[in-house]
This record gives C-alpha cells, structure tokens and sequence, in this order.
C-alpha cells in the first residue's frame, strides 16, 4: 500500500479537515431548512448524525493540530479512521435521505472515494469506491422496501461508474506522486550521501597533508642545516664531492618548498590565513624571485617593469610565492631555448604582474579548472614533475589580496601558442588581516 499523502506534507490533511467541518456545516443546513417536513423519525436520526460526525470531526481536528504543531506525520491508521468516519457520514447521509428519489446526496460519495485516492493511491481509491458501492446499493435496496421507490439498476451504477472513473483517476495521480516523491527521495539521499563522502575525504587530505607535511619538516630541516654547514666547508672537499652537495642542497631547498606549499593548502583548507600587507617594492621583489629561479633552473627570464619603480601595499611573503609559482610554471611547461617574459605595472589601483611564456599554452576548457588545486593541464606528462598546487596558491593568494589570478593566451591571440599568466593585487590598508576564503570557489574570478 502506498503511504499516505500527508505522511509527506501535514498541510494536505489541514485541507481535508477544512473540507469535513464543510461538510458539517452543509449537513446542518440540509437538515434544518431543505428537507421540512421529514417523515415519522427521520428528522430527530438526522440531527443525531450531525451531531456525532460534529464531535468525531473536532477530535480529529484535535488530532491534527497536535501533530502539526509537533511536526510529525499522522499514522496510517489515523487516515484509515478518518477515511471511515467521513465515509460513514457520507453514506448515512444518503440513508437519511433516502425518502426523496430525486435527491442529489450521493454525490457526496465522489469526495469520500477522492479522499481514499488521496490517501492511499488507487488501491485506496478502489477499496474506498468497493465500500461505497455496497453500502449505497443497500441503501437502495432498504429504500425499496421501506419507501416503495424503485430499485434502478442502471441509476446505481451510472452513480457509482461515475464515482469509480474519479476515484482513478485520482489514484493514478497520487501513484504517479508517489513514485516521483520516492524517486526525489533517493536522489537526495545519494546527493547527502556524496556530500558527506566528499567531506570526509577532503578531511582526509587535510589531515594527511598536516601529518605529512610538519613529519617531514623535521627531518629535512635538519639536513639542510647540515648540507649548508658542509657547504660552507666546501673547500676541503673534492670537486665531485661539492657537487654532490651542490645538489643535495638544492634538492632540499626545492623539497622545502613543496612542503610549504602543501602546508599553505592545509592552513587555508581550515579556512583562514593571516597576511601582512606593507608598502612593498614589487619590481625589486620581482627581480630578486626571478633571480633565484634563473640561478636555480639556468633558464632566461626577462623582467620588464617599464624602467620605473613598482611600488605595493601588499604582503611581501604571499608576494614572493605568487612570484616564484608563476615563473616556475613557465619554466616548467615551455622549451628550454625559449624565454619566460615578466612584465610588472601600476593598474588600477593595484599591481598587476604578467608571466608570458612560449611553451603550447592552456586550452580554454582549461582555463578555470587549472587553478584548482591538484590540477594539471592535459598536456603534463605523468613523469613530469610537479604536484599541481602551485597555481592554486597563486589563485588563492591573490584572492587573500582582494585581487585576482587568470591565464589567457599570449599576445590577446585565440591560439595555444605560448600562455599569459596574470595577477591583479589591489592596495589595501597597511598592517595585519586575517581573510577567510575557504568557502569561496576555486579559480579566477571576473
């Protein structure tokens, strides 16, 4: 059997508790003005009727408005009663009645058949219209013997057809309701169900990145610390041997970095970072990232900042990382023979600072979801190195800034010929802040 319509909106039943109190008022008037004079009992039976279906209807009203103001569901069975009170009503209504051949009382049978429909799909419309129909045949084969009317057969079940036809009708409705309803139901359930799958692996990998990535800290520290030490001793060491702790260190300084990238996606992950935002000399800080980069990769860079001094209030340390990504990107993902091309200016109120590279540029498809983070673009080889947070940081960063980070193709062109990483900072007021952007989505922003 189907679940009742008001186990899933408690307003359907208020409707029908309108609808019986209705049906009080119209069994009152009937009795009190339409049908003078009744026969011998008939009237006194009536007003016994009224009055019973009056009190049956305020206690289930009672009962409605406490669940209601409970916020619960009806059972079942309270629907099989009332299905049966207002059923009984509506068929002793056509027993008292009975005395006029032309009365139109049964009619009142096609709301109790709509009701059992409602209530409990088309099985309830046909168990529903079933009873109604024995009961109204009996109450014409009473009326026959009683009265002395007519016992019409084809009245009977013209009335009756006509009460069936609605009542499924009404039943496929509900059943169709139902399915929808139950189908929706699912559908949320597996919706809550990923979600909460999805929060429990995104703290998973915070969790992850954390343990990871303050385990690994320690020990590297210490080997760095030890690899600077010998290497400020170089001079008693033989040439393979400085070389070999040439590249320790500079494998470790590289290790370092990763380590306080993934740590910089853990702290923003809980959902605020502080930044310190002072009057900064960008270009300054530009060139002396760039500098870094091109010693570590021997790759060409050029810095252009229109010969004049690129002044900030930004936070110089998130500066320096955006920095250090952008132009590592470029490195990383264009020819060996090419140059990387970074360009700083005065915009708006801000800086804005643009990274071009020659390498096969980012499709447009792409160009939102490669900020995201562990995100690499189609082109990146499995064996290449790289974890794929770098640009989400810089994205991240400027956002910390009230700014922005995007990629278009190089020189304004439609082709994938060569990239145009840029980064708007605004100023803003000098001295410590903390942002929370962990809510907002990931990439840049219009």
């Amino acid at each position: 059997m189907n679940g009742p319509l008001h186990d899933t909106d408690v307003d359907a039943e208020g409707v029908i508790v309108v609808v019986r109190w209705l049906a009080v008022a119209f069994a009152v008037v009937q009795t009190a003005t339409y049908y003078r004079p009744f026969p011998s009992g008939v009237e006194e039976v009536a007003w016994a009727v009224n009055g019973i279906f009056a009190t049956a209807a305020l206690m289930l009203t009672i009962t409605w408005a406490r669940t209601r103001s409970e916020h619960v569901h009806q059972a079942p069975v309270i629907g099989v009663i009332s299905l049966v009170v207002d059923g009984g009503f509506s068929l002793a209504l056509s027993w008292i009645y009975a005395f006029d051949v032309e009365t139109a009382i049964f009619a009142t049978m096609y709301i109790i058949a709509l009701e059992g429909a409602f209530r409990f799909g088309m099985r309830g419309a046909l168990l529903t219209t079933a009873a109604l129909t024995a009961g109204y045949v009996a109450r014409d084969v009473w009326a026959t013997s009683h009265y002395g009317t007519e016992f019409l057969v084809a009245s009977i079940s013209f009335r009756m057809g006509v009460c069936l036809m609605l009542a499924v009708i009404a039943g496929g409705m509900v059943e169709r309701y139902n399915r929808e309803h139950r189908r929706l139901m699912v559908a949320i359930a597996s919706e809550r169900d990923a979600a909460t799958a999805l929060r429990s692996l995104d703290d998973l990998r915070s969790t992850f990145l954390s343990a990871v990535s303050h385990e690994l800290r320690t020990p590297l520290t210490s080997i760095l610390g030890f690899a600077l030490t010998m290497q400020d001793q170089s001079d008693e060491l033989s040439p393979t041997t400085r070389a070999m702790l040439d590249h320790v260190v500079s494998e470790s300084r590289h290790l370092e970095r990763l380590l306080e990238d993934l740590l910089d996606i853990e702290r923003m992950g809980r959902g605020s970072v502080s930044i310190q935002r002072r009057s900064t000399d960008v270009s300054e800080t530009v060139r002396r990232i760039v500098s870094k980069v091109q010693s570590r990769v021997g790759r060409r860079i050029d810095v252009d900042d229109h010969g004049t001094r690129v002044m900030g209030i930004v936070d110089g340390g998130k500066l320096e990382r955006i920095v250090d990504n952008l132009v590592g990107n470029a490195v990383k993902y264009s020819p060996e023979s090419s140059t990387v091309y970074v360009h700083v200016t005065r915009e708006g109120g801000g800086v804005l600072m643009v990274v071009d590279d020659e390498g096969p540029g980012v499709p447009e498809e792409l160009r939102t979801t490669i900020f995201q983070p562990f995100e690499r673009g189609l082109l990146t080889s499995a064996h290449q190195p790289g974890t794929g947070i770098g640009l989400s940081l810089v994205d991240r960063f400027a956002r910390l800034h009230g700014g922005r980070a995007w990629v278009e193709s190089r020189n304004g062109s439609n082709t994938t010929s060569g990239a145009s990483f840029r980064v708007y900072l605004p100023d803003g007021p000098e001295g410590q802040a903390t942002v929370t952007v962990a809510d907002e989505p990931w990439g840049p922003t219009s």
